[in-house]
Parts: C-alpha cells; structure tokens; sequence
C-alpha cells in the first residue's frame, strides 16, 4: 500500500562554522527555522519541528508557505534525502522526486542521452529507458531538439524533458519542488 507517515518528525541542522557560534550572529541572520542549542552547544536550526503527516494512495498535497519555511526540507525528508534528527518518516512506494532539473543531466549531450542518464539517476536500467523512448520524445514534445544538446534547451523544454523521464518511470511518489 502507498503512503506516507511522519510522526513528530523534526530535521535539525547543526551550524559548526566559527561565526556561528555567536547565539546573537545566529539569531539575526536566521530567515526560517528556530535556532537553538543542542546538548553539546552547538548552534542547531530546527528547519523541521513536530511534523506529522499520513498521506494514502491517491492524495495529493501542496505547500505554501514564505521563505524558510521549511518546504523544501519536507520534500527532500519526505524523498529520503534528509533523514528525521527526531521522530520517524515511513515511506512506502516508489518515490520520484524531481527538486532539481540540473541534476542527472549533462548540458553537453542530447536529450536522448539525457533520457537515459536521468532514467538512471532515477534506479531504471539502460535498457528500461530506452525501450521509454518513444514515449518520453512524444510526452516532451521536443522533436528534433532530442538530437541536439541540452545547452541548448529553453528552461521550459528542460521542464517538459525532466517531467518526461519521470513520468515514464510511474512513481507511486511524485515529488515536486518550486525549482522546476
């Protein structure tokens, strides 16, 4: 069964620079999170604090909120790249998070290699990708610019190529970020 639970899930992140370890430094240049102390003094910014969620199959969530607050540190908890300081996140179906079109994608090779490349960042085989060829060209709409390298793609056929490839892949989780 697909869905997604946190319980009391909280994402800190400790600040080990010199300059931070001022409280007052911390406290005036802080834009989201609470800044504390942890048990070994350490400068700590809560980006994350209490989350819970429960998600089922089918449900579909947006996040709003200002700079800082934290939406990005819940995709990116949510895709398993953060793991929770505190509390638990349990994840279960095959999630596809799409936060960045930089990555997986090399700007000097085609868009056809960028399928593949992508389709691997993403835990398909090569093989996978290309038997997804097809459809991926026609979800992209990109024609001919498919031969061409990705330098020389508009931000919008970035977006159209990037949503192709995991859109192919059928996530049960599609995460997406403000980035794209």
């Amino acid at each position: 069964m697909v869905s997604i639970d946190t319980y009391d899930a909280c994402v800190d992140f400790p600040i080990f620079d010199a300059k931070s370890r001022s409280m007052k430094k911390a406290l005036l240049s802080t834009a989201g999170g609470a800044i504390g102390r942890n048990s070994d003094n350490t400068v700590v910014v809560e980006a994350l604090k209490d989350i819970n969620l429960h998600l089922r199959e089918g449900d579909r969530v947006g996040l709003v909120g200002h700079n800082g607050a934290g939406k990005s540190t819940l995709l990116r908890l949510l895709s398993g790249i953060y793991e929770p300081t505190r509390g638990s996140a349990d994840i279960r179906g095959r999630v596809a998070p799409v936060f960045d079109l930089g990555v997986g994608m090399d700007p000097e090779i085609s868009g056809y290699e960028n399928i593949i490349i992508r389709g691997l960042f993403l835990g398909q085989t090569r093989k996978q990708m290309k038997d997804k060829m097809e459809e991926i060209a026609d979800f992209s709409e990109l024609g001919g610019y498919l031969d061409m390298p990705l330098r020389t793609y508009s931000t919008g056929m970035r977006v159209r190529l990037a949503l192709g490839v995991v859109t192919s892949i059928e996530p049960e989780i599609l995460l997406l970020d403000e980035g794209i």
